[in-house]
């Protein structure tokens, strides 16, 4: 079967106009950036914001909410911090979290320091010359070298690791109990 000028121009107009034609919450989520934020820069706080006992901030409110719940509930602020890179994992997914690394600075209640890194590792079988030729040289995968792009460019996550490990540092005999809808779901 040939494909006619026309076929092809019908189905350029077709992929191009249907996501359009859909709704927002079908096309999927929109970087945060671009999604309307309930506060406008003009009625941003002019001097710096003080509290007593603890404060969480995220570009995202769902991601704040999960931290100030925490604290409402006898947690600390890396119990917070947890459950806001959690939370964000979910409502803001394009920024990395979970599926990336990071750092931590904690400093516990009784003056300790602690410096995590939990950074993306490369896998198990990964070897030093892995992106060098028979040649000696860079292997490029098209115009760009394969360290950078195709499968040899994956690293293996360490968020959830990290933020485990940074719990595990602060852990406290009773961490804060599960509200009352997640706990009727089966979540804990």
């Amino acid at each position: 079967m040939k494909i006619t000028s026309a076929t092809w121009d019908c189905a350029l107009v077709l992929a191009l106009a249907l996501p359009m034609a859909m709704p927002p919450a079908v096309r999927g989520q929109a970087a945060a950036e671009y999604r309307p934020h309930a506060t406008q820069p003009d009625r941003w706080p002019t001097e710096a914001v003080r509290a007593a006992h603890g404060m969480v901030a995220t570009d995202e409110q769902l991601g704040s909410q999960a931290g100030v719940e925490i604290l409402k509930r006898g947690g600390n602020a890396v119990d917070a911090a947890v459950a806001v890179a959690f939370a964000l994992a979910v409502v803001e997914p394009a920024a990395g979290n979970i599926g990336g690394g990071g750092f931590m600075l904690v400093r516990l209640a009784d003056g300790r320091t602690k410096f995590l890194d939990y950074r993306e590792v490369a896998p198990g079988k990964a070897s030093r010359d892995m992106y060098i030729g028979s040649d000696g040289k860079l292997i490029p995968d098209g115009n760009i070298a394969g360290s950078v792009l195709g499968y040899r460019s994956v690293a293996v996550p360490g968020t959830v690791a990290g933020l485990a490990l940074a719990l595990r540092f602060t852990l406290r005999r009773r961490r804060p109990r599960a509200s009352h809808s997640c706990s009727r779901r089966g979540i804990t």
